[in-house]
């Protein structure tokens, strides 16, 4: 007699389809190496035992995505895929599991993960005085390391922190080690649900005295080795502080650490950006987006110029943003009174750009869809988007109506509410790092009336700590701390359930300020995915209704996502490194 095995479900993902001549096609894919998830030939037919969609886990749903890692249709229970005889089929039947959209980071510096664990250590029996000298001098030197650097601080705070940050920088002179950090934060990212990641980057030379931008394709080759999409926000970096005139003859010099982060002109600017944006053209899981890297390091003319060339390059534009008091009180003292977001408001609305001087741009392809920008909130809730539905707004719309809409400003953490409401009114995005504004002691944002729609996204910044999950709950626990009020994040919405809105950040919203075809399970928009193992200890009990508070506000993302898919391409949650196959470097 034969006698049947008992099999469990948990995680069981079974690929069934048929070929052109009708055979039939079954495989589980948990037996197969990672090389052999990508279906980059065959149309996907995916269905998992709960899917998220219109902000809502459904049964029976399946998702076709199309070879080229788009979504194609979304097909509810009731509705049958029409046969497609130019392609071969294959279909996922991910059992115990949810299919989610794709988490997206949309602020990451992955280099600063080399500081995790060496940022906690304080001695308060140093005098003040001399160890703050102490800790300037050795950023001038770069002779202390970035350990040192931290235990020297008695008084700490960002700006300490940021002296250890320099310090680093300092060791960082070997290409491989600033590989294999990115590298690190990367796989950790994709392994705990997040599939793009906005890489606000500002480490460009090797060494002070080399102007050689290397590190620039150095982030991407790690992006392709981990296989996260990412978007490579390229910063621009021209001095070390405010000054009250214009006169690049006042200002201050730039550090050595500071050294390899400059941009050295304008002009080298933007050739170097246009440079990095043709080599991913036809990479279709990498783009670029412009950066400002803050009104310290960027004269207000000069960002008035990256918003222009933004514009007109239909790319998004990212810059740091009132983080710390002392930079809204060095920007007071040096522009009669005005605060960052004050400078930046007036400098980008008397620079306003005439629609007409815009190079026109043609949609994106399907193929492309990953670099498109500036998609509007409004194509974002759209359920029959199309692939193209990423593109930018029209000329006169970004541009008069919402100037602000291609801007996300990083923090704002001590914005005045009504400038801060002034800027989002323009369409500006705001993104909030709650973990690195915790672990740096900045403070927390008056978010209240501006956590309506999705203008508010998530960012992991210094990379301390990498979870979305956790992102999205200190967001409002920060505010419930600040506040004595519970739900403050739906406040201001027509939405009961506080995950749902908080979800949207961590999806919609960074897909917005990125300028990303992502966020939303829906036909046009970016094939990326991650699954919820429903066996779970930490989501026992789960309903339909509770499954989505029970990951954002009980679990590690690490510990319940089982895959996540990229632009069609799974990869199981217990992997980091991408197999020899599919790791070749295309520099």
């Amino acid at each position: 007699k034969k006698t049947k095995k008992k099999q469990t479900n948990k995680n069981k993902t079974t690929r069934h389809g048929t070929d052109l001549t009708g055979h039939s096609l079954v495989t589980d894919l948990t037996a197969l190496p990672l090389s052999q998830l990508s279906l980059d030939l065959l149309m996907q037919v995916i269905e998992a035992d709960l899917t998220y969609v219109n902000e809502r886990f459904e049964r029976g749903v399946k998702v076709v995505v199309n070879p080229e890692g788009i979504i194609e249709a979304v097909l509810m229970p009731e509705i049958q895929l029409a046969p497609r005889p130019s392609s071969p089929v294959t279909t996922l039947r991910l059992h115990g599991q949810a299919l989610l959209p794709g988490m997206i980071d949309a602020h990451s510096h992955a280099f600063q993960r080399g500081l995790r664990g060496l940022a906690d250590d304080y001695d308060y029996t140093t005098a003040t005085g001399s160890s703050s000298s102490s800790s300037a001098s050795s950023d001038s030197s770069g002779t202390t390391s970035a350990k040192e650097a931290v235990a020297a601080s008695p008084t700490d705070s960002f700006w300490s922190w940021r002296e250890a940050m320099y310090a680093l920088v300092s060791e960082l002179q070997d290409r491989d080690r600033f590989v294999q950090l990115c590298r690190q934060t990367f796989c950790e990212m994709r392994r705990g649900g997040i599939t793009s990641v906005g890489e606000f980057h500002y480490l460009h030379h090797s060494a002070p005295e080399r102007q050689d931008f290397v590190y620039d394709l150095a982030v991407l080759d790690a992006a392709h080795t981990e296989q996260i999409r990412i978007v490579l926000l390229q910063a621009c970096y021209r001095r070390a502080g405010f000054v009250a005139t214009s006169s690049s003859d006042d200002e201050p010099a730039l550090s050595a650490a500071q050294q390899r982060f400059d941009t050295i002109s304008m002009h080298h600017y933007w050739t170097r950006l246009d440079q990095l944006a043709a080599l991913v053209a036809d990479r279709p899981t990498q783009s670029v987006g412009v950066v400002a890297h803050s009104l310290r390091a960027v004269s207000a003319e000069d960002v008035a110029q990256l918003y222009r060339g933004a514009l007109q390059r239909r790319l998004v534009m990212h810059l740091h943003l009132e983080e710390q008091q002392k930079e809204i009180d060095d920007c007071r003292a040096a522009h009669g009174g005005k605060t960052p977001m004050r400078l930046l408001l007036d400098t980008l609305i008397a620079k306003r750009v005439d629609p007409s001087m815009l190079q026109p741009t043609a949609s994106p392809s399907p193929s492309s869809s990953s670099s498109c920008s500036v998609p509007t909130a409004s194509s974002s809730s759209s359920s029959s988007s199309s692939a193209s539905s990423c593109a930018p707004p029209t000329a006169s719309s970004s541009a008069c109506e919402r100037p602000f809409s291609n801007l996300t400003a990083v923090h704002c953490t001590h914005s005045d509410p009504k400038e801060l409401a002034e800027f989002l009114s323009g369409g500006g995005h705001v993104c909030v790092c709650p973990l690195t504004e915790a672990h740096l002691g900045d403070g927390i944002p008056q978010l209240e009336g501006c956590t309506d729609g999705v203008n508010v996204c998530l960012g992991s910044d210094c990379n301390a700590r990498i979870c979305m999950a956790e992102e999205m709950r200190w967001l409002e626990y920060a505010q419930r701390l600040r506040t004595g009020r519970r739900g403050v994040c739906v406040e201001h919405t027509t939405r009961k359930q506080l995950a749902t809105q908080l979800f949207r950040y961590a999806t919609e919203g960074g897909a917005l300020a990125l300028g990303l075809a992502a966020g939303r399970i829906e036909p046009g928009r970016l094939a990326d995915f991650f699954t919820l193992d429903l066996s779970s200890d930490l989501l026992r009990g789960w309903t339909e209704h509770s499954l989505l508070g029970s990951f954002v506000f009980g679990c590690s993302a690490r510990e319940v996502v089982a895959r996540t898919c990229v632009h069609g391409r799974w990869f199981d949650s217990s992997s980091c490194i991408a197999t020899a196959s599919s790791a070749n470097t295309p520099h």
